[in-house]
């Protein structure tokens, strides 16, 4: 830029024009780079900006046609071989073709470098017309282009308050700069639909010719978005800004957290992880909604005797309660529901997470914090010193935490923690791993492992028969269904409008272990798992198939969902000709 004057000559146009002032653009460019189009972009999403006069000016600099799309009451049909997608993922419009040339509405110069694409992709030659911006953008979405991110033009969409401290300085001006883009709003946009879907985790994925944003939704992936690649670095980019991380770094993994506050006293926490990919960074977003419902023991799935037992040894003043399962399992939400239920003003409770999760009043929580040498290990020695009744671990990973929290259990506390195996005899197996002597490992006084399977839809689950042979192919015995047992299945695709692919939420499957007499002289005798398995079955603790099947045969969930969660490769779908009306 030459003594403050625009370098570029569509940019002098508008100042020339008064579309623009020099302080306005200047700033554009510096935080944008000086490519005349990227500023472009950023002046039609600033308010203020005269749209209509904005086209004309970028039609007289490149000497193309101009046009008002109100003129046209539908869209005229663009004729065959063209790729809908493709032009909306470029946001272009077909407006015409025949057989030599296709006419696409543009509204951003930047996009005549891309007429070479439309050649190449259509067999035709392209001729441009310049539309306005946001005429574009509302002839786009409501063509159903299938633009998920143009749902972020909606001028109705919440603003989000993110909490924590501000960012350093040379990222201020790139947040400031970048407050009326359309890559904020996208943000903000997902953000804001994935906690509404009760999602778990957003995974944004940069590809070699494509882009996607997907929501993990009871437990598994579908896509939210396909957005151009090109907007793959600035949402990255715009996430490491909001966690306060090095938007210079694309090299190295990093890990971040941030807060949103929505209406009202709601927060939800947010966690964040960067990776460097042959395409780009894909980052994933772990969403942690302390202000979600917590619910009760009664509510997570547990037959009547599992509670019973769960209960039983909450009520016991020491010993060590421990919840396996995979990541995702909700191990998390059931510790909380057995300390919601131990949080009284006689106790004093200490829980420590990586992070916290879910906050509950009335419980001493804290944050793992590697940097300043907190661990679960020196946190764990920490609460022994503060007179603890109940103590919480979010996950006992090493065999130093291990060794604390057994001693714990043994001296008069009331230890809960997780693990993560298979089922619960393995879980003894594991403390054996983690160099937890026998004598110790005897203080664990339940293990419950648990899974989630979709719940099936109330409104439009239906019945069906199951024929031997497809009771067999799941796995079940036949002597478990009782002559004339009906199982249910989803609905056909969302019959009731309120569900997805006939499942709504989710439930656990529970397998509820105490540690018997028996099974303890076991671990003392450093007994093989399988002895301690079968002393499991003689005690008629329901593994988790047997608790799916349970769940299944009350039309809570379908047998293929209990399969695809207890038992890959098992899950045939039942003969949809046994249907029952």
């Amino acid at each position: 830029m030459d003594s403050g004057k625009p370098a570029s000559p569509l940019l002098r146009r508008l100042v020339a024009e008064d579309i623009a002032s020099e302080a306005a653009l200047r700033a554009a460019e510096q935080d944008l780079g000086h490519s005349g189009s990227s500023v472009i972009a950023w002046l039609a999403e600033r308010k203020g900006t005269d749209l209509a006069r904005l086209a004309g000016a970028i039609a007289s600099e490149f000497g193309l046609p101009l046009l008002d799309l109100d003129r046209l009451a539908e869209m005229p049909p663009a004729g065959a071989g063209v790729d809908p997608e493709f032009f909306a993922s470029r946001r272009l419009i077909p407006l015409a073709a025949d057989n030599r040339r296709i006419t696409l509405g543009l509204a951003d110069p930047a996009q005549i470098m891309i007429l070479d694409e439309a050649r190449q992709r259509t067999g035709l030659e392209p001729r441009a017309v310049v539309v306005e911006h946001h005429k574009l953008a509302a002839r786009l979405k409501s063509g159903g282009a299938g633009m998920a991110e143009l749902a972020l033009l909606d001028d109705e969409l919440p603003p989000l308050e993110f909490e924590g401290e501000a960012p350093p300085e040379e990222d201020t001006a790139i947040v400031s700069s970048v407050q009326e883009a359309p890559v904020v709003r996208f943000v903000n946009s997902i953000l804001l639909s994935a906690i509404r879907q009760g999602a778990s985790d957003i995974h944004f994925e940069p590809y070699e010719s494509s882009y996607r944003v997907r929501l993990r939704i009871d437990g598994l992936l579908q896509v939210a978005a396909q957005p151009p690649i090109g907007l793959a670095a600035k949402v990255c980019a715009r996430l490491k800004v909001l966690a306060r991380l090095d938007i210079a770094e694309r090299r190295a993994p990093q890990d971040g957290r941030l807060r949103l506050r929505l209406s009202g006293r709601r927060r939800v926490d947010l966690r964040m992880s960067t990776l460097p990919t042959l395409h780009g960074e894909k980052v994933v977003v772990r969403i942690l909604d302390s202000g979600a419902a917590l619910p009760g023991l009664d509510e997570l799935g547990m037959d009547t005797r599992q509670q019973r037992d769960f209960a039983s040894a909450l009520a016991q003043p020491q010993g060590m309660i421990l919840v396996t399962g995979p990541t995702g399992s909700g191990k998390t939400v059931t510790l909380y529901a057995a300390l919601s239920r131990l949080n009284a003003l006689e106790r004093n409770i200490s829980a420590v997470e990586d992070p916290c999760e879910i906050q509950l009043p009335g419980i001493n929580q804290v944050n793992i914090n590697r940097a300043a040498g907190l661990t679960f290990a020196s946190t764990l020695r920490a609460f022994l010193r503060q007179d603890p009744d109940v103590i919480m671990v979010g996950e006992i990973r090493d065999a130093e935490t291990a060794a604390i929290a057994t001693r714990a259990a043994q001296t008069g506390h009331l230890v809960l923690s997780t693990l993560h195996t298979e089922d619960a005899p393995a879980t003894l197996a594991r403390l054996r791993d983690l160099e937890v002597p026998p004598y110790a490992a005897a203080s664990v006084r339940l293990i419950v492992a648990q899974r989630l399977v979709r719940r099936l839809c109330s409104q439009c689950r239906r019945p069906c028969a199951p024929r031997p042979q497809d009771v067999r192919r799941q796995g079940m015995d036949l002597d478990a269904l009782p002559p004339g047992a009906r199982l249910y299945r989803p609905g056909a695709s969302s019959a009731c409008g309120h569900c997805a692919n006939g499942y709504r939420g989710r439930v656990g499957l529970f397998q509820v272990m105490p540690v018997s007499a028996a099974q303890r002289a076991l671990i003392h005798a450093g007994a093989p798992m399988a002895e301690i398995e079968a002393q499991a079955e003689l005690e008629k603790v329901a593994d988790l198939r047997a608790s799916g099947w349970e769940k299944a045969r009350q039309g809570i969930t379908s047998l293929e969902e209990v399969n695809r969660v207890t038992a890959t490769g098992l899950s045939v779908p039942l003969a949809a000709d046994r249907a029952v009306k």
